[in-house]
């Protein structure tokens, strides 16, 4: 979702099916090498809505990428969040 989103994606990972990618607000996901994600895994880097400071009324929820390590296993429906 947006633009200028990415994932890499490292050799020997695997991702079942259902699973959902939710990049935004120029983020990132990295998945290291040989980790595997079971089915309807959820990984988010953005809450997908703005949340604003009332006295500066600046943003104070700005994407975060995702970065998961070699060699992790994602349980089944998993949500991952930004950070």
């Amino acid at each position: 979702y947006g633009k200028f989103g990415f994932c890499v994606t490292a050799p020997g990972v695997t991702v079942q099916s259902g699973s959902n990618f939710c990049i935004q607000e120029n983020s990132y996901i990295i998945i290291g090498s040989d980790s595997m994600l079971s089915t309807q895994v959820f990984i988010r880097t953005s809450d997908s809505h703005g949340i604003y400071d009332l006295e500066t009324r600046g943003r104070i929820n700005h994407a975060r990428p995702v970065i998961l390590h070699p060699h992790v296993w994602i349980s089944r429906a998993v949500t991952i969040n930004k950070g």
